[in-house]
């Protein structure tokens, strides 16, 4: 029989939570990341918002991975105040959080955590996990179907595809965002 990894189940346990948080902390960085890879992405491929917005599948996919953006913003800002919350619980009243951790010993308990913390940050992580993965496939599915801000024009005896102009009835992003700063309607 091999030697034994841990001295204890404690640092067994330990172990587990630290790599838990770990995992945690990239999925973060990454769910994020890819939001924002399908934003650039749909603008990359599709060049102006004009495109975009005709492009259905496009247009899903970006309110998709924005969408994610601002509730994930605004669950881990929830999250902050409930880890704040509790630990001003614990300062609070260090006899009774004593007693609680008496209580709980030994079982199978959300503690020191509350069952909201609990659901909020199995919810937080299925939203990092899902979320970005289905903007990136309506991404990818517009690309198959809809306008993608390429046309094929004829250029001389050329029948290759150009890219819409800027200048052309469609606007830039830029453009867009200078017209929308200027206008009252934004």
């Amino acid at each position: 029989m091999g030697r034994r990894r841990f001295k204890n189940a404690g640092e067994a346990a330990a172990e587990l939570f630290s790599g838990f948080n770990d995992w945690s902390a990239i999925l973060t960085k990454h769910s994020i990341e890819a939001a924002l890879a399908v934003v650039a992405a749909n603008w990359a491929v599709h060049g102006t918002a004009g495109a975009l917005l005709r492009n259905g599948w496009s247009k899903w996919s970006m309110a998709v991975a924005i969408a994610f953006l601002g509730l994930n913003l605004l669950l881990t800002g929830l999250m902050a105040s409930r880890y704040n919350k509790q630990t001003g619980y614990a300062d609070h009243d260090k006899d009774r959080w004593e007693r609680e951790y008496e209580k709980a010993a030994g079982k199978a308990s959300v503690w020191p955590y509350t069952r909201f913390i609990e659901v909020l940050g199995c919810v937080l992580r299925g939203l990092k996990v899902f979320v970005p993965l289905i903007a990136a496939l309506l991404f990818v599915v517009s690309l198959f179907h809809g306008d993608t801000g390429h046309e094929s024009q004829s250029v001389g005896n050329s029948s290759a595809p150009v890219r819409e102009s800027a200048r052309g009835d469609q606007a830039s992003f830029g453009t867009s965002v200078a017209r929308c700063i200027s206008s009252t309607k934004c």
